[in-house]
């Protein structure tokens, strides 16, 4: 099936001459977000956020971050209580410049989702900040929720 010529996703493809390949990457994208395999389902979301959807996860999957933290933020205006976006936006700023960022987006995602993901996730910020108590602190939670 031939894409809309219409679509931006379209333009998109042409811009790099691998018509099909951008159109099912995307679609695939879109249905990883849509399936949230790993933190239950994700809403129907707006045309709008599934792009940044798509972008998102596409970002996110090609790494580094780059762009993935601006996409992400705008998702959670709209959704904020999508427990996969707290994941990608923490991931995404899980770098030396921006711990204290990821630390503030793992809290949120905490407050969703107390899974030991989020607390490992909350732990490391902690001791790259410097704030090797409360790092210690935030790891005992995990031998809790351990699956």
């Amino acid at each position: 099936m031939e894409a809309d010529p219409s679509s931006s996703s379209n333009h998109a493809a042409q811009a790099l001459g691998r018509h099909q390949e951008a159109v099912a990457v995307a679609a695939h994208a879109l249905e990883l977000a849509r399936q949230a395999k790993y933190f239950g389902g994700q809403p129907d979301l707006d045309p709008p956020i599934q792009a940044l959807v798509v972008q998102s996860t596409s970002l996110f999957e090609l790494s580094p971050f780059e762009g993935t933290a601006a996409a992400s933020r705008q998702i959670l205006r709209h959704h904020p209580d999508g427990i996969s976006h707290w994941f990608v936006l923490t991931r995404s700023l899980a770098s030396p410049e921006q711990w204290a960022e990821a630390l503030e987006a793992v809290n949120r995602w905490i407050e969703l989702d107390s899974s030991p993901t989020a607390w490992s996730y909350k732990a490391k910020a902690l001791l790259e900040l410097g704030r090797y108590e409360d790092a210690g602190r935030a790891g005992e939670p995990m031998n809790s929720l351990r699956p």
